[in-house]
């Protein structure tokens, strides 16, 4: 019986996404064009630096690629109406 697991995506906050450029940056500086390994580390940066509980040893590739995806997907989104309520918390404070 495998087993179940759960891993409720979200996107990375400022502070983990300058993390994550400046492992991404170092990392293409240090590796060059080779992109097979630069793919590797920025799923594996996100993985283990966002989700540290996530069982990759019983996650199939494309569920580690989903996973990734949706973070990145969720980290390049803006939260209109969460942003527009901080504003007004702002003004009227």
């Amino acid at each position: 019986m495998e087993k179940e697991y759960l891993i409720e995506c979200r996107a990375m906050t400022w502070r983990e996404q300058c993390a994550f450029e400046d492992f991404r940056d170092k990392f293409i500086k240090e590796n060059g064009e080779n992109y097979s390994a630069i793919g590797r580390a920025l799923v594996n940066y996100v993985l283990d630096n966002i989700y540290p509980k996530a069982p990759l040893e019983d996650m199939t590739a494309a569920e580690v690629m989903a996973v990734y995806h949706t973070t990145m997907q969720l980290t390049d989104t803006v939260r209109e109406d969460e942003i527009k309520n901080f504003s007004r918390a702002i003004e009227q404070g």
